[in-house]
């Protein structure tokens, strides 16, 4: 009998250990990156005719209060590289490339989400070859960035 008690006080501290390990979801996994999609051919920057029909194949929401948003582009991306501009402004915004991993800083989240701004930005994220994704961002009605794959 008390081992079998003890069996079920190790299997029980092994569950709650297991519990409380998970990670924050907001990035896409437990680890709080956004595994993008296998990717597509990219002839270039997306327009807002295109995109205003276009179903986007993923998406997340992303809040400048949970940090930078991190993306991993699939195996089929060679050494990739990004560009981010805003639409109403035209400006590039910040966007980094680190061997797989694209990061949306806060400051560009918080640029985008600034009274000052439409929220809405158009950019591409392509390796040599052409192959990656278009991407767009825009601020919901409830405040929220709305960050999306093409």
């Amino acid at each position: 009998m008390r081992t079998l008690l003890q069996t079920l006080w190790m299997a029980l501290a092994t569950l709650l250990l297991a519990l409380s390990g998970r990670g924050d979801s907001g990035g896409g996994g437990d680890s709080g990156v956004w595994i993008l999609p296998l990717a597509s051919n990219v002839s270039g920057l997306p327009s807002l005719d295109q995109e205003s029909t276009a179903v986007a194949r993923d998406w997340r929401i992303a809040a400048p209060s949970r940090g930078p948003l991190r993306m991993q582009v699939s195996a089929d991306v060679g050494q990739a590289f990004a560009v981010l501009y805003e639409v109403d402004t035209g400006l590039q915004l910040p966007i980094q490339v680190s061997g797989r991993y694209i990061m949306l800083p806060v400051r560009t989240q918080e640029a985008l989400l600034a009274t000052s701004s439409l929220g809405t930005s158009i950019g591409s994220i392509v390796d040599a070859a052409g192959r990656g994704y278009l991407l767009r961002t825009r601020r919901t009605a409830a405040g929220e960035l709305l960050v999306e794959i093409f």
